[in-house]
């Protein structure tokens, strides 16, 4: 916001039930919706409203860069925001480049209670300094919270133009980091374009989707989900339904075949490989087991999307699994193992 003003005969009475404060009061139920979902964030950067600062049009008068020295120490203030937390470490630097800092008398009003617009589109870090949080009940100022170096406040304006919940004053000069929503969304919003763009080069690298369609590609892009496990862990297991479908994006994972009295490895799946279709396009419960062998990441399809996309590979799916593929393949790495153990037996 450009100019705070100064407090005139604010009641210092403490409210009853004080409020974790500030700004962050507002609509939490649906702030914890977008907490590690990037993929919103472009779609939400819509929702704004109202007066914004074109970002890269400079620094408002009266500020300063904030220091370089400074940045691990606003970074760390922020992560206590999931939201900011989420975010690789490269990214979290560049929004704390992009901050600046400002100035506040004593006395002065650095956010006020109804304010939306540009008034209602910054976070700040306490740098050095004191405010106190104040919301108005019953035609009377109370004090809720206190803010002092290194606490947060006004995180909702980051993701929403919503009137500010409460007001924030400073009890003495202080000093205060901002960071603008433009900023923090243009850098979500580059994150997440580069995360879509290495799974969508990723998606090029598999051998069944090489027919599809870049139409078909990109909605297969929408619809997939990621998915991460630990060695050891039960992907999907032998007998129970089916309803989605597996791509190794990342480790390796062993199929086994637990129908007789001693479960048996029937397959050895790496990056760029599929699994969980049949029990989708038969219908059937699962006809394997599958255990992550390392740590395992795989992006996941629904059995609509699957349907929908991807049925008609069945023929290609179905040529992949077969007994004679299936069987030269673990002949291969059975071959590589006894290379590699000095002409010891293969792997089981």
């Amino acid at each position: 916001m450009g100019n705070t003003s100064s407090t005139e005969a604010l009641p210092q009475e403490e409210a009853p039930a004080p409020n974790p404060g500030g700004d962050s009061s507002s609509p939490g139920g649906e702030f914890n919706t977008l907490l590690g979902k990037l993929r919103d964030i472009p779609r939400a950067a819509a929702i704004t409203e109202g007066k914004t600062r074109t970002r890269g049009a400079g620094r408002p008068p009266n500020t300063v860069a904030a220091d370089q020295a400074d940045y691990g120490y606003i970074q760390d203030c922020l992560r206590k925001m999931l939201l900011f937390d989420k975010l690789e470490a490269d990214v979290q630097r560049k929004i704390v480049a992009d901050m600046y800092e400002r100035k506040i008398n004593a006395g002065d009003i650095l956010i006020q209670e109804g304010d939306v617009g540009l008034a209602a589109s910054e976070l700040y870090v306490v740098k050095d300094g004191e405010f106190e949080v104040l919301e108005r009940r019953q035609g009377m100022q109370f004090r809720v919270n206190t803010k002092q170096r290194g606490d947060t406040f006004g995180e909702v304006s980051l993701m929403y133009n919503v009137p500010r919940s409460a007001t924030v004053a400073a009890t003495k000069e202080s000093l205060v980091w901002v960071l603008e929503r433009d900023t923090f969304r243009h850098f979500v919003r580059d994150h997440h374009q580069q995360e879509v763009s290495q799974v969508e080069l990723f998606l090029n690298s598999v051998k069944l989707l090489g027919n599809l369609t870049r139409d078909e590609k990109a909605r297969l892009l929408d619809a997939l989900e990621e998915k991460s496990y630990q060695p050891g862990t039960a992907v999907v297991t032998q007998g129970e339904t089916g309803d989605y479908f597996y791509i190794i994006k990342s480790g390796e994972a062993v199929v086994y075949d637990a129908s007789g009295p001693e479960k048996r490895k029937v397959n050895h799946l790496f990056k760029a490989d599929y699994f969980g279709e049949q029990a989708l396009l038969r219908s059937e419960p699962r006809g394997a087991t599958v255990e992550a062998l390392t740590e395992l990441t795989v992006l996941c399809l629904g059995r609509a999307q699957f349907t929908e996309l991807l049925g008609p590979l069945q023929d290609i799916m179905q040529r992949d699994k077969s007994p004679q593929v299936v069987g030269q393949r673990l002949m291969k790495l059975d071959t590589k193992s006894a290379v590699a153990g000095g002409g010891g037996g293969g792997g089981g």
